[in-house]
């Protein structure tokens, strides 16, 4: 039997970061999340987006329903909508990005700049982002269709878009009270540093709010909210093997504590790779060869989930992301 989720839940939506293969498991968990609990993403009452979840959160608030999720992360031209858009914001998600080798070799050492504003603002991060050499390739042109598709104005409904001050360090949510376009906002959210460039905007050097966290659910105004649902493709098992082991410490580590910023009680749905999945997604998250097989496994191990949470509820635990 189906669970369905009351509509007077207020559900928080947190889409974590994982480059093009994670768009394509954000798809195949929130298809699989309507065909097994009747709930549709676009029903939620808040939005957090980072990277890869800031995309998905404004095709969702842009009224782009699961299944159409999934044919564009399966490269599907939506010919309803009647734009041209979503061919450009998928190719925004593909660019074919440098290698580790090609980013070692751009690393300089910290400016002076750098330092200074690390020693101002004590993030170690300003220093960090200045190591970085400057990227060429520019997301705004692409992603700047958003803003085309809903107009001037940002979706009504709650949608916070997580980036980071390059200059400061500092995490910086956009939402639609910053006086930031959308487009724009997605693309800074998206700007990885050393791939992608910096989003100007409000005076600030904006890039990947990953830099910050793979997630950022305390981003959430939990106090208007009945439950959290996080889908974090970075988390889980997407990085267990050895080589990558400690990035996979390092997000569950900060995912648990964002996790106890939640009030005691209210219920939080962690959605993580498993065995499937991470195998699907590996660990080029921008590769452009595997959206079937990661929505696939993103589909079904959220409908294994489900069915176990309803037949055996478990509370989440912070040890748990990792396993």
């Amino acid at each position: 039997m189906r669970e369905n989720v009351p509509s007077s839940r207020r559900i928080g939506l947190v889409l974590g970061a994982g480059g093009t293969v994670g768009c394509a498991y954000h798809a195949g968990v929130i298809s699989s999340l309507e065909h097994h609990l009747g709930w549709d993403a676009r029903q939620a009452t808040s939005i957090v987006g980072t990277s890869a979840g800031s995309l998905v959160g404004a095709l969702l608030r842009c009224d782009v329903g699961p299944a159409d999720l999934v044919a564009l992360s399966r490269g599907t031209t939506l010919d309803e909508f009647g734009t041209d858009a979503f061919t450009h914001l998928r190719q925004a998600t593909a660019r074919r990005t440098p290698g580790l080798v090609d980013l070692a070799r751009g690393v300089r050492a910290p400016s002076v700049l750098g330092l200074l504003r690390t020693l101002r603002h004590r993030s170690v991060r300003p220093a960090l982002l200045s190591m970085m050499s400057g990227a060429r390739e520019d997301l705004s042109e692409s992603v700047a269709d958003l803003d085309a598709l809903i107009g001037s104005a940002w979706p009504t409904a709650d949608l916070r878009i997580c980036t980071v001050d390059a200059n400061t360090g500092l995490r910086y949510v956009v939402d639609r009270a910053s006086g930031i376009s959308l487009g724009t906002a997605v693309a800074a959210s998206c700007a990885v540093p050393g791939v992608f460039a910096a989003q100007r905007a409000n005076g600030r050097r904006l890039v990947d709010g990953g830099v910050h966290s793979a997630t950022n659910l305390d981003a959430l105004e939990l106090d208007a909210l009945d439950e959290v649902w996080v889908i974090a493709p970075m988390a889980g098992r997407t990085f267990h093997q050895l080589p990558t082991r400690h990035i996979q410490r390092f997000i569950a580590a900060q995912l648990g504590r964002e996790l106890r910023s939640v009030p005691k009680g209210m219920p939080v749905r962690m959605f993580v790779p498993g065995r499937e999945a991470s195998t699907a997604i590996g660990i080029d998250l921008m590769a452009t060869d595997r959206a079937d097989r990661t929505i696939l496994a993103g589909f079904l191990e959220t409908g294994d989930q489900v069915s176990s949470a309803r037949d055996d509820p478990k509370p989440v635990a912070p040890g748990l992301l990792a396993s």
